[in-house]
């Protein structure tokens, strides 16, 4: 991933025409700034995956916070670089929507997002590979769901790798058009 972020680095810098983004001061920060969170991210989530279990309570949340945060910024930050390049959404796609979900239920907002249900990380649970995250609604029903921390990575780096591939594409267009005119 962090390698097609230096090609978009490059593409970026390399196309200086009447395509480029570079001309607008704002978007182009915003790219740059967009472009460099991505990156920061996937770091924080390679650090994560690298780590041993842990035994200290407070580090596993700490641990747990921060990987679900970074998804999160990293999803916020890969829609910047869309919007950069006028391509679409990508937050409304299914999977990464999910992580949101996910996110927000169990670290975001689990104890008020005005919808009357409540969630609870079970504290013994938190492991590295996962957890389990217990809801109860308006009616106090529980559902029990088991997070796996490892899939919410899987699928965010898919759908990272997709959209870099897509920015890629539309920056080799705009090259191409800036060369035949």
């Amino acid at each position: 991933m962090l390698k097609k972020m230096v090609a978009i680095r490059r593409l970026t810098t390399d196309y200086d025409n009447e395509y480029s983004i570079s001309r607008d001061r704002n978007l182009w920060n915003k790219l740059c700034s967009s472009m460099d969170v991505v990156e920061d991210t996937e770091s924080a989530i390679k650090s994560y995956l690298k780590r041993k279990e842990l035994k200290d309570e407070g580090l596993k949340y700490l641990y747990l916070y921060g990987l679900l945060q970074a998804l999160y910024a990293q999803q916020i930050a890969l829609n910047g670089i869309c919007e950069s390049f006028g391509l679409p959404c990508i937050l409304n796609e299914p999977g990464l929507k999910q992580i949101r979900t996910d996110r927000n239920d169990s670290i975001g907002h689990p104890t008020d997002r005005h919808t009357g249900t409540y969630h609870y990380i079970v504290r013994v649970s938190i492991a590295k590979n996962g957890y389990e995250l217990l809801s109860f609604d308006k009616q106090n029903k529980m559902t029990h769901r088991n997070i796996s921390v490892l899939k919410l990575i899987v699928g965010q780096r898919k759908a990272v790798k997709n959209t870099l591939l897509r920015v890629e594409k539309k920056l080799n267009e705009n090259l191409e058009k800036a060369n035949k005119g």
